[in-house]
Protein backbone atom coordinates (compact mmCIF):
# COMPACT_ATOMS: atom_id res chain seq x y z
CA UNK A 1 0.00 0.00 0.00
CA UNK A 2 1.13 3.63 -0.41
CA UNK A 3 2.14 3.85 3.40
CA UNK A 4 4.37 0.75 2.90
CA UNK A 5 1.82 -1.81 5.06
CA UNK A 6 1.50 -5.19 3.21
CA UNK A 7 -2.20 -6.37 2.84
CA UNK A 8 -3.37 -9.95 2.96
CA UNK A 9 -6.75 -11.29 2.33
CA UNK A 10 -7.33 -14.07 4.59
CA UNK A 11 -8.07 -17.72 3.24
CA UNK A 12 -9.41 -20.91 4.85
CA UNK A 13 -6.95 -23.40 3.37
CA UNK A 14 -4.21 -23.19 6.20
CA UNK A 15 -3.87 -22.74 9.88
CA UNK A 16 0.14 -21.62 9.47
CA UNK A 17 0.33 -18.06 9.39
CA UNK A 18 3.67 -16.73 8.46
CA UNK A 19 5.32 -13.85 6.43
CA UNK A 20 8.81 -13.96 5.46
CA UNK A 21 10.46 -10.71 4.49
CA UNK A 22 13.94 -11.50 3.19
CA UNK A 23 16.11 -9.31 1.15
CA UNK A 24 15.64 -10.56 -2.89
CA UNK A 25 17.18 -9.84 -6.51
CA UNK A 26 16.48 -6.35 -6.85
CA UNK A 27 17.78 -5.24 -3.70
CA UNK A 28 20.95 -3.74 -5.77
CA UNK A 29 18.71 -1.69 -8.10
CA UNK A 30 16.92 -0.26 -4.92
CA UNK A 31 20.08 0.62 -3.00
CA UNK A 32 21.41 2.47 -6.45
CA UNK A 33 18.27 4.49 -6.39
CA UNK A 34 18.89 5.75 -2.94
CA UNK A 35 22.54 5.28 -2.41
CA UNK A 36 23.24 9.25 -2.58
CA UNK A 37 20.35 10.50 -0.39
CA UNK A 38 22.19 8.18 2.13
CA UNK A 39 25.36 9.02 1.35
CA UNK A 40 23.97 12.70 2.03
CA UNK A 41 22.52 12.07 5.41
CA UNK A 42 25.63 10.79 6.33
CA UNK A 43 27.78 13.62 5.42
CA UNK A 44 29.99 11.01 3.26
CA UNK A 45 31.82 12.35 -0.26
CA UNK A 46 31.49 10.53 -2.95
CA UNK A 47 35.32 10.83 -3.22
CA UNK A 48 35.86 8.76 -0.44
CA UNK A 49 36.70 5.17 -1.29
CA UNK A 50 32.97 3.82 -0.89
CA UNK A 51 33.52 0.05 -0.85
CA UNK A 52 33.92 0.40 2.97
CA UNK A 53 29.70 0.98 2.51
CA UNK A 54 27.87 -1.84 4.17
CA UNK A 55 24.22 -2.02 3.10
CA UNK A 56 22.97 -4.51 5.57
CA UNK A 57 19.42 -5.89 5.26
CA UNK A 58 17.36 -8.39 7.65
CA UNK A 59 15.86 -11.63 6.91
CA UNK A 60 12.60 -11.57 9.24
CA UNK A 61 10.06 -14.10 9.66
CA UNK A 62 6.52 -13.36 11.75
CA UNK A 63 4.76 -16.47 11.61
CA UNK A 64 1.81 -17.80 14.27
CA UNK A 65 -1.23 -20.09 14.29
CA UNK A 66 -4.20 -19.66 13.35
CA UNK A 67 -6.92 -21.49 15.40
CA UNK A 68 -7.68 -24.40 12.57
CA UNK A 69 -10.26 -25.97 14.96
CA UNK A 70 -13.68 -26.17 12.60
CA UNK A 71 -15.71 -23.76 14.77
CA UNK A 72 -13.01 -21.20 14.12
CA UNK A 73 -13.44 -22.35 10.86
CA UNK A 74 -16.94 -22.06 10.85
CA UNK A 75 -16.93 -18.29 12.14
CA UNK A 76 -14.44 -16.70 10.16
CA UNK A 77 -16.94 -18.04 7.47
CA UNK A 78 -19.65 -16.31 8.91
CA UNK A 79 -18.56 -12.68 8.82
CA UNK A 80 -17.10 -10.45 5.75
CA UNK A 81 -13.57 -11.40 4.11
CA UNK A 82 -10.91 -10.48 6.83
CA UNK A 83 -7.57 -8.34 6.05
CA UNK A 84 -4.31 -8.68 7.84
CA UNK A 85 -2.69 -5.54 7.98
CA UNK A 86 1.41 -6.03 8.31
CA UNK A 87 2.99 -2.74 9.18
CA UNK A 88 6.67 -1.49 7.33
CA UNK A 89 9.22 -2.46 9.79
CA UNK A 90 11.45 -1.35 11.85
CA UNK A 91 11.96 -3.88 14.56
CA UNK A 92 10.43 -1.61 17.16
CA UNK A 93 6.88 -1.17 15.77
CA UNK A 94 4.77 -2.36 17.91
CA UNK A 95 2.29 -3.82 17.12
CA UNK A 96 3.21 -5.04 13.97
CA UNK A 97 -0.12 -6.29 12.35
CA UNK A 98 -3.97 -5.58 12.56
CA UNK A 99 -6.73 -7.38 11.32
CA UNK A 100 -9.86 -5.62 9.64
CA UNK A 101 -12.83 -6.38 7.33
CA UNK A 102 -12.58 -3.49 5.29
CA UNK A 103 -9.85 -3.80 2.28
CA UNK A 104 -8.02 0.00 3.53
CA UNK A 105 -7.96 -1.20 6.82
CA UNK A 106 -9.87 1.87 8.04
CA UNK A 107 -11.55 -0.19 10.76
CA UNK A 108 -9.44 -2.90 13.10
CA UNK A 109 -11.11 -5.46 14.12
CA UNK A 110 -10.67 -5.32 17.89
CA UNK A 111 -8.40 -8.49 20.25
CA UNK A 112 -11.25 -10.28 21.55
CA UNK A 113 -13.32 -10.33 18.05
CA UNK A 114 -9.70 -11.74 16.71
CA UNK A 115 -9.65 -14.22 19.37
CA UNK A 116 -13.07 -15.17 19.27
CA UNK A 117 -12.23 -16.09 15.16
CA UNK A 118 -9.10 -17.68 15.75
CA UNK A 119 -6.84 -14.96 14.77
CA UNK A 120 -3.96 -14.61 16.29
CA UNK A 121 -3.21 -10.96 18.59
CA UNK A 122 0.71 -10.69 18.78
CA UNK A 123 3.02 -12.26 15.72
CA UNK A 124 6.45 -12.47 17.17
CA UNK A 125 9.48 -11.11 15.07
CA UNK A 126 12.33 -13.59 14.50
CA UNK A 127 15.25 -11.96 12.84
CA UNK A 128 17.44 -14.92 11.05
CA UNK A 129 20.42 -13.38 9.64
CA UNK A 130 21.74 -10.24 8.04
CA UNK A 131 22.84 -9.93 4.36
CA UNK A 132 25.64 -7.75 3.76
CA UNK A 133 26.18 -5.59 0.51
CA UNK A 134 28.97 -4.34 -0.45
CA UNK A 135 30.89 -2.53 -3.67
CA UNK A 136 34.19 -2.93 -5.27
CA UNK A 137 36.83 0.08 -4.83
CA UNK A 138 35.96 2.12 -7.78
CA UNK A 139 32.30 2.31 -7.18
CA UNK A 140 32.56 6.26 -6.72
CA UNK A 141 32.59 6.61 -10.68
CA UNK A 142 29.53 4.77 -10.77
CA UNK A 143 28.12 6.95 -8.34
CA UNK A 144 29.07 9.84 -9.60
CA UNK A 145 27.82 8.35 -13.26
CA UNK A 146 24.36 7.50 -11.28
CA UNK A 147 24.28 11.50 -9.57
CA UNK A 148 24.88 12.84 -13.06
CA UNK A 149 21.83 10.23 -14.94
CA UNK A 150 19.33 10.94 -11.48
CA UNK A 151 20.22 15.42 -12.25
CA UNK A 152 19.41 15.00 -16.16
CA UNK A 153 16.13 13.85 -15.46
CA UNK A 154 14.74 15.97 -12.69
CA UNK A 155 15.39 14.35 -9.41
CA UNK A 156 17.58 15.41 -6.08
CA UNK A 157 19.96 12.83 -5.46
CA UNK A 158 20.03 14.15 -2.10
CA UNK A 159 16.47 12.66 -1.70
CA UNK A 160 14.87 9.54 -2.03
CA UNK A 161 12.08 10.84 -4.73
CA UNK A 162 13.99 8.35 -7.36
CA UNK A 163 13.54 5.24 -5.51
CA UNK A 164 10.05 6.62 -4.60
CA UNK A 165 9.38 6.77 -8.50
CA UNK A 166 10.64 3.20 -9.26
CA UNK A 167 8.42 2.04 -6.26
CA UNK A 168 11.67 0.68 -4.35
CA UNK A 169 11.35 0.55 -0.38
CA UNK A 170 13.34 3.36 1.13
CA UNK A 171 15.67 2.60 3.31
CA UNK A 172 16.33 4.21 6.91
CA UNK A 173 19.94 5.74 7.95
CA UNK A 174 21.38 3.87 11.20
CA UNK A 175 24.34 5.08 12.93
CA UNK A 176 26.52 1.93 14.13
CA UNK A 177 26.81 3.58 17.61
CA UNK A 178 22.59 3.36 17.97
CA UNK A 179 22.33 -0.13 16.49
Amino acid sequence: MADRTHRFTLVNDSKDFAFHLKPGPWEDCAWLSQALNIFHALGISLDKDLSICKLILPHIQLIQEIDGSQVACQRCKSVPPIYVFVLPLPLSCLPNHFWSHDENGQTHIPNETCKYLGLPTKLPIHVYSNYQYTWPKNSAKMYNQIHKWQMLRGFDPNTTDFAHYLAYPVYEVVHPESS
